[in-house]
């Protein structure tokens, strides 16, 4: 009798299991979007250190690329007490066209030596209603230091636009 009972659990087990819906496991989302921090896809683009001496003006370019292709990017610039903007607006709205990537062209007056920080506050707002919030920074480094960073490490140069580029150095091997 034991046998039989246990014979007819097996025998159930088995048409329950074959009775559930047979499906493959993917991540198409995790695959489809590529980014899995929370909050708005926006980032950084390009250098993220400008060098300067105190009252120099450095010519900025903001570029940050938004992974939405539709809806509004909103840019709240906060400059702090080392520099100023002078040119550039500290709040935008941006429409979102599919380009993934966009500019913001700011001026800065460096008044103090140090290493400062521009705080970016980006807003994303989808076409359904939906917002998302990413805070970046960039960092403004003034004074002294910047100059002996750039004597002393003569790989480290800067581009036309003021973004800081290091050559490393090559290795090759012919045999």
């Amino acid at each position: 009798m034991k046998k039989i009972g246990m014979r007819l659990t097996f025998v159930a087990m088995v048409l329950a299991l074959m009775s559930c819906e047979q499906r493959p496991v993917t991540s198409e989302k995790l695959i489809a979007s590529g980014y899995q921090k929370p909050g708005a896809d926006v980032r950084l683009f390009g250098s993220r250190v400008f060098l300067a001496e105190v009252s120099d003006t450095l010519s900025v370019s903001v570029l940050l690329q938004a992974g939405h292709p539709l809806g509004f990017l909103s840019v709240h610039l906060s400059p702090n007490d080392g520099f100023d903007i002078l040119q550039g607006k500290l709040s935008q709205t941006i429409a979102l066209d599919g380009s993934y990537t966009y500019e913001i062209p700011i001026v800065l007056y460096a008044r103090q030596k140090g290493k400062h920080y521009l705080p970016i506050s980006a807003i994303v707002e989808l076409p359904n209603g939906q917002k998302m919030q990413r805070s970046l920074s960039l960092i403004v480094q003034v004074g002294k230091e910047a100059s002996l960073r750039k004597q002393k490490d003569s790989s480290t140069k800067l581009d036309d636009n003021g973004r800081l580029i290091k050559s490393l150095p090559a290795v090759e091997d012919i045999r």
